[in-house]
C-alpha cells in the first residue's frame, strides 16, 4: 500500500462528508479536513467532548458528546442548529437513517430514534445491559446494535421491538453491514465474526489477529479491512485469509474513502507517546503496493 499523511489535533472519530473530505473530533473541537491536501478548512467549537460523528444527508453534521447530548452543525454557516438532549451518558455511536431521522447509542445502555425537525425522541430501545458501542440501519430498515454486553441485537425500526439477538463472541467494539447483506462485527476477543442477519447464527470467523479489533470497513471488492488495538491494518480476502499486513500505530476509527482507486483511511495513535498525542491521519491506497510518506 501507498501511504501519505498528515498530523491532527486529539482526534479518535471521524465521519466523511465526501470523498474528499473528513470531519475528525475527539474533544470539543470538530475539524473539517481536505484529505488530499491535509488542510483544516473549517474548525468547530462545541462545548462538551465529541464522542461520535456522521454526515447528514443534508452535508450537516451530527454529533454525539460525552454529556449525553447529540448537537446537528451547518458546517458552511459553522454552528450548532439545534441539541438532543434525552441520553444519560456519552453518545458513543450515531447514525442517520434513511427516513432522515438519527439512530444513538449510548454508555447509558439504550438506543434512541429521534426526529431532527422537531428535536423529539421518537422511541427508546430497551434491551442491552452494557454500554451501546455502535448502531447501524441495515438495508431493509432494520436496526442493529452492538454491545458490551456480548450481544448484537435486530430492532425493528417503526415499533421499536427486539427481533432477534445473536450471542457474541466477546464485547463487540465495531459492527458493520456488508454487501451481502451479512453483518461483520469487531471485538477485544482479537476476532471479527460474520453474522446471517436472518437466523442469527455465525457463518464466519476470522480471528488471525492480535489485540482488540477497533475498526472494521469492507471495500468496494469485497476486501475485509481490520485496524486494532496493536497496531495493525490487516486486509482480508473473501475466504478469510490475511492478504496484507501493515503496522502503523493504534487504530481507533477507519473507512474507505470514495476515491478513483479506493484508499483507506484511518486514524492512528502511538501507545507509547498516549492516545491524545501525535496522531496521524494516514491514508494508503490500494493500488500500488509501494510505501510513500507525504
Amino acid at each position: 500500500l501507498m501511504c501519505r499523511f498528515f498530523s491532527i489535533p486529539t482526534a479518535r472519530y471521524f465521519s466523511k462528508l465526501n470523498g474528499h473530505t473528513l470531519v475528525t473530533s475527539g474533544s470539543t473541537t470538530i475539524n473539517v479536513w481536505n484529505i488530499k491536501t491535509g488542510v483544516c478548512q473549517t474548525q468547530l467549537f462545541a462545548s462538551c467532548n465529541t464522542t461520535s460523528l456522521t454526515q447528514m444527508k443534508d452535508d450537516k453534521l451530527a454529533c454525539g458528546h460525552q454529556d449525553g447530548s447529540i448537537t446537528i452543525w451547518d458546517i458552511s454557516r459553522k454552528c450548532c442548529v439545534k441539541t438532543l438532549n434525552r441520553h444519560s451518558n456519552s453518545v458513543d455511536s450515531i447514525e442517520q437513517m434513511e427516513d432522515g431521522r438519527i439512530v444513538s447509542g449510548s454508555y447509558d445502555q439504550s438506543i434512541k430514534i429521534w426526529n431532527i425537525k422537531t428535536g423529539k425522541c421518537d422511541a427508546t430501545l430497551i434491551g442491552h445491559t452494557l454500554p451501546v458501542c455502535r448502531v447501524v440501519q441495515l438495508r431493509d430498515g432494520r436496526i442493529s446494535s452492538a454491545s458490551l454486553d456480548k450481544t448484537i441485537k435486530l430492532w425493528d425500526a417503526n415499533t421499536g421491538e427486539c427481533l432477534m439477538t445473536f450471542i457474541s463472541h466477546h464485547e463487540v467494539m465495531t459492527l458493520i453491514e456488508l454487501s451481502d447483506g451479512r453483518l461483520a462485527s469487531g471485538s477485544w476477543d482479537s476476532q471479527i465474526r460474520l453474522w446471517d442477519v436472518n437466523f442469527g447464527k455465525c457463518v464466519g470467523l476470522i480471528a488471525d489477529i492480535r489485540g482488540g479489533i477497533n475498526s472494521v470497513v469492507e471495500m468496494s471488492d469485497g476486501t475485509i479491512v481490520s485496524g486494532s488495538s496493536v497496531g495493525s491494518i490487516k486486509l482480508w480476502n473473501a475466504e478469510g485469509k490475511c492478504v496484507e499486513t501493515h503496522n502503523v500505530g493504534y487504530v481507533c476509527a477507519m473507512y474507505v474513502a470514495e476515491t478513483g482507486d479506493g484508499e483507506i483511511v484511518a486514524i492512528c495513535q502511538d501507545l507509547f507517546t498516549g492516545q491524545d498525542k501525535d496522531n496521524d491521519i494516514k491514508i494508503w491506497c490500494v493500488s500500488t503496493g509501494l510505501a510513500q510518506h507525504k
